[in-house]
C-alpha cells in the first residue's frame, strides 16, 4: 500500500514514521503530527490488546461469528465488544483457528473517527494484521517458529503449511528481557516455550524467523536458534533513525505489504482510498481496453463478414435439397423441450411476485436491505423448482442479530420457500447473511399463490 506517513502504537509506544525516520510522539498529538497534506497516512495500533488464538467449531466462512458467540456465552466478551480477526485458518471443512483481539466498540470507534479527521486518506490498521503479512511471506509449507519482539511483549507462533497450529503471548516478557543482564533467563523460556509448541502441535520444526519492532543490541538471535536447534531464517531488516539514534527494525519491511483491503476503516473510507490509489492504473487500463476495443471490432467486422458468406451458401443448399430432406435433419426433441420448459416457467409466478414475496418477508421489526437477489427459473423439463440467491444485510445492532435473522429465516419459510443454504456473518451494527432459497414446482392447473 502506498504510504507517505505512518503512525504506530505499540505497548503504549507512538512513532510517526516518515521513511526510515521514527519520531516518538504523544498519542494526543497525533494529528498535530501526521499534518494536514491529504497525502496517504496509515494509523496501526495494537489498542492496548494482546493477540489471543482459539479453534473454532463450524464453517470458516462464519468462524469469526461462531467465536464472538462463543466468547461472549463464556464471559469473555462483555458489552458491546468488537472482534478483530487478524488471522483464519482453515483446518478443515468444520474447524478453523483463528488469531484475534478483542477491543470495546466504543474504543473502536473512537479510533476510526479520529483518523477520519487526520485528512481523507487516513487509514486504520491493526498491529497484529501484520502477523499475517509475515505468516504469508516466510512461512512457506514447512513447519516454522514465529517470534515477535515488541516492545511491551514477545509473541510465539507455530505455523504449517499456511495454517497456525499454535500461538502464544508471553505475559512478563518484552524488548527489555533481552538486555544483557536478563539475556540468559529469556533464551531459555523462549527456547522451552517453542519447544512445548512443537510438542502440543505435533510437528518436527524446520526454521526460525525472528521479527523485532526494534533490534536489541544483544546478539541474542543465534542464541536462541542454537537453543532450540533450529536453523535461523533471515528475514529483511531495514536501518532507521528512531530520535536521531541508528537503529534497525525487521517488522519495518512488513508495514509496506499493508493491504487497503485489511484497514479497519468504514468501507466507504477504504474504497475512496483504493479509487485514489488505483487512478493511474486505470488510465493506463482504459487505455489497453480502447486499444483492444479498435482491434477487436476490425475482428469481428471480418468474422461478421464470413458468418454472411456462410449463411448465403446455407441458404443456397438448403433451396437445391428437396423440403423433406431438409426436415429431417431439424432437431425437434430439442425445440420441444424449450418449449415446455417456456410453460413450465409460465405457470410460475412472476420475477416481480417473487420480489413482492422477499419484500413481505422481510418485516422482521428491523431493516433488511439486499445487496443482490437473483431468480432461477428452471431450464429443463425434469428440474420444475425456482431458485433464489439472496445477498443482504439486517441492520440489528450488535444486541440480537440473530432474532432478526431467525425470524426472516422463518418468514422466508411461511411463504413457500425451503431454505437450502444460508451463510451468516456480524459485522458493524448487524448481521450480513446469504440465502439460497427453493420453491418447490407448481403443479400444472393448480394455481400458484404469490401471496401466501
Amino acid at each position: 500500500m502506498e504510504t507517505k506517513k505512518i503512525l504506530l502504537e505499540n505497548d503504549s509506544h507512538s512513532y510517526l514514521i516518515d521513511g526510515d525516520e521514527w519520531t516518538s510522539v504523544d498519542r494526543q498529538n497525533w494529528s498535530q503530527a501526521a499534518g494536514s497534506e491529504e497525502a496517504p497516512l496509515a494509523v496501526i495500533s495494537d489498542f492496548g490488546t494482546n493477540p489471543e488464538f482459539r479453534q473454532v467449531y463450524g464453517d470458516v466462512r462464519y468462524s469469526k461469528f461462531l467465536l464472538h458467540k462463543e466468547l461472549r456465552d463464556a464471559g469473555e466478551a462483555v458489552g458491546n465488544s468488537e472482534l478483530l480477526t487478524h488471522e483464519v485458518s482453515k483446518v478443515d471443512q468444520l474447524n478453523s483457528r483463528l488469531l484475534y483481539s478483542l477491543i470495546s466498540k466504543r474504543e473502536l470507534e473512537e479510533y476510526q473517527a479520529g483518523v477520519q479527521r487526520m485528512n481523507a486518506r487516513a487509514l486504520l490498521f491493526s498491529f497484529y494484521s501484520l502477523y499475517s503479512q509475515a505468516f504469508k511471506q516466510y512461512a512457506g509449507k514447512e513447519p516454522t517458529a514465529f517470534v515477535f519482539v515488541l516492545s511491551g511483549g514477545i509473541d510465539i507462533a507455530i505455523v504449517n503449511q499456511g495454517v497456525v497450529e499454535s500461538f502464544e503471548s508471553l505475559s512478563g516478557f518484552s524488548a527489555q528481557s533481552l538486555s544483557d543482564a536478563l539475556l540468559p533467563v529469556s533464551i531459555n523460556a523462549l527456547a522451552d516455550n517453542i519447544t512445548t509448541q512443537e510438542r502440543i502441535a505435533r510437528l518436527k520444526l524446520s526454521k526460525l524467523c525472528i521479527f523485532e519492532l526494534i533490534h536489541s543490541e544483544s546478539a541474542w538471535q543465534e542464541d536462541l536458534a542454537a537453543k532450540v536447534g533450529l536453523p535461523l531464517h533471515s528475514v529483511p531488516s531495514q536501518p532507521l533513525t528512531v530520535d536521531r539514534k541508528s537503529r534497525r527494525s525487521s517488522i519495518a519491511p512488513l508495514l509496506k505489504k499493508l493491504s487497503v483491503f485489511s484497514a479497519l476503516s468504514p468501507a466507504a473510507r477504504r474504497a475512496e482510498s483504493l479509487s485514489r490509489s488505483w487512478l493511474p492504473a486505470v488510465a493506463t487500463i482504459m487505455i489497453g481496453i480502447c486499444i483492444g476495443l479498435y482491434f477487436f471490432t476490425e475482428k469481428t467486422q471480418q468474422r461478421s463478414q464470413l458468418h454472411q458468406q456462410k449463411l448465403v451458401q446455407l441458404q443456397a443448399t438448403l433451396a437445391a435439397e428437396k423440403p423433406l430432406d431438409a426436415i429431417r435433419r431439424v432437431d425437434y426433441q430439442r425445440q420441444l423441450e424449450g418449449i415446455e420448459s417456456i410453460l413450465q416457467a409460465g405457470i410460475q409466478p412472476s420475477y416481480y411476485q417473487y420480489i413482492n414475496r422477499v419484500a413481505q418477508a422481510s418485516d422482521v421489526g428491523n431493516p433488511v436491505t439486499y445487496d443482490s437477489l437473483e431468480v432461477k427459473y428452471p431450464q429443463t423439463a425434469d428440474d420444475r423448482s425456482v431458485e433464489l440467491n439472496l445477498v443482504g444485510f439486517i441492520d440489528s445492532g450488535w444486541t440480537s442479530p440473530l432474532i432478526a435473522f431467525d425470524k426472516l429465516t422463518g418468514n422466508f419459510a411461511s411463504k413457500g420457500f425451503d431454505v437450502k443454504d444460508t451463510v451468516i456473518d456480524v459485522v458493524d451494527g448487524g448481521l450480513s447473511f446469504a440465502y439460497r432459497l427453493v420453491q418447490q414446482p407448481c403443479q400444472q392447473g393448480d394455481a400458484c399463490d404469490v401471496n401466501q
